[in-house]
């Protein structure tokens, strides 16, 4: 079998890790403009600690219907520090974002900068990456910043400061799971969602959040939604290509999530796809190609 040029092998040919990826790209992108939604009823910090706090008693009575057995992997509390950073910094940043950008394509444009800033701190610990990857990675921050520069506009500097505040949590979680002893998808997504819930509540319960007397139905429509397919699902899919995948190719949702986030935008709010939005998109896409394509890529289950 020789004699002609080798083709990439795809690096996810595992039925588990492609739907797994299915669900963070679509499910995962969907969010945001649930986030603006649910914002038009609820408070930021609120709306969160409901969202996980649901989702968690969610994933919590299947694991008890299920009678999960086997090894507990690493501890409780490391999961509840890692949903601290995870999904407090990553969620908290995002709603805090969206409440002052009020644009949810544009602060998944600057999310999708998490990549990028798990790189460095990949390379300042001294793990490299490959060529392949590196060019993946460049040519999808050529796309955000195409991106960026068609729907930046008069942004709020403080909102944009909280976009990138929660890239750079996303950034440092998805590192810190990395480097933690392997635990079921399930139970670790629960004690996570559980943990971040409680943080969420201690904040609007600071910051004297409460709730209005009626919050429009789609508000609570787009709440339940959250906690049901971008939370229950869609994390613990994020959960588990982090256990099972390279964390290039679990964080690649960040690349396809903006592409996502514009499309419902078109959908919902007839926001026109003009040209530059199009070849940005098409810059994104290649970029988590040469990702996901990697020949070097592993994705044996249960290494790291």
């Amino acid at each position: 079998m020789n004699g002609g040029p080798s083709r990439p092998r795809i690096a996810v040919q595992r039925p588990d890790i492609v739907l797994a990826l299915g669900a963070a790209y679509i499910l995962g992108g969907s969010n945001y403009a649930a986030i603006e939604f649910a914002l038009t009823g609820f408070q930021p910090f609120t709306m969160l600690a409901i969202r996980f706090g649901v989702a968690a008693l969610v994933l919590t009575g299947i694991g008890l219907l299920a009678r999960e057995t086997g090894e507990r992997g690493r501890s409780a509390l490391a999961d509840a520090v890692l949903g601290l950073v995870l999904i407090g910094g990553t969620f908290g940043g995002i709603a805090l974002a969206q409440e002052r950008l009020d644009n949810s394509g544009f602060v998944a444009v600057i999310l999708a900068t998490a990549p990028m800033w798990a790189a460095l701190f990949t390379a300042l610990t001294g793990t490299g990456l490959r060529g392949r990857e590196w060019g993946g990675m460049a040519l999808g921050v050529l796309g955000v910043a195409m991106l960026l520069g068609v729907d930046a506009g008069n942004a709020d500097a403080l909102g944009v400061g909280f976009a990138f505040f929660a890239a750079l949590s996303l950034a440092a979680g998805s590192l810190m799971a990395k480097r933690l002893p392997a635990a079921r998808p399930r139970r670790s997504a629960s004690i996570q969602m559980g943990s971040a819930s409680a943080g969420f509540a201690l904040l609007a319960l600071v910051l004297g959040e409460g709730f209005s007397a009626t919050p429009p139905s789609g508000a609570v429509i787009s709440l339940a939604y959250q906690a049901v397919f971008c939370s229950v699902i869609s994390y613990t899919a994020f959960v588990y290509l982090l256990a099972n995948a390279r964390a290039s190719v679990a964080t690649s949702f960040t690349y396809v999530n903006p592409i996502v986030a514009v499309l419902i935008g078109a959908a919902i709010l007839a926001e026109p796809i003009d040209l530059s939005r199009a070849a940005a998109i098409l810059t994104i896409l290649v970029g988590v190609w040469l990702i996901l394509t990697d020949k070097g890529a592993r994705h044996t289950k249960g290494r790291r």
